[in-house]
């Protein structure tokens, strides 16, 4: 089973708050696909200052270099898109 409880927040994979696990069903055969964790107030709270933080500094990035990190961004998802949809 594929455990994807954790939360990508300011940089680092973190555990919820409050735990809330949320099984994943595969409708196909029934059977238990994955788990995931259901957010609380709080990580969303925690999720939404560290994006408030991260936005004073990528506001003062150069547009051109802004373009370059999103056409590299773009690079990687696509040479890693058969693994990214598994």
């Amino acid at each position: 089973m594929i455990d994807k409880r954790k939360f990508y927040i300011n940089g680092t994979w973190i555990n919820p708050i409050i735990k809330n696990d949320f099984e994943i069903i595969n409708p196909s055969n029934e059977k238990s696909y994955a788990i995931i964790s259901l957010g609380s107030k709080k990580d969303v709270d925690l999720a939404v200052n560290s994006a408030k933080n991260a936005f004073v500094t990528w506001s003062q990035v150069e547009k051109n270099e802004k373009i370059t990190l999103l056409e590299n961004l773009l690079k990687i998802y696509k040479s890693r898109w058969d693994e990214i949809t598994q």
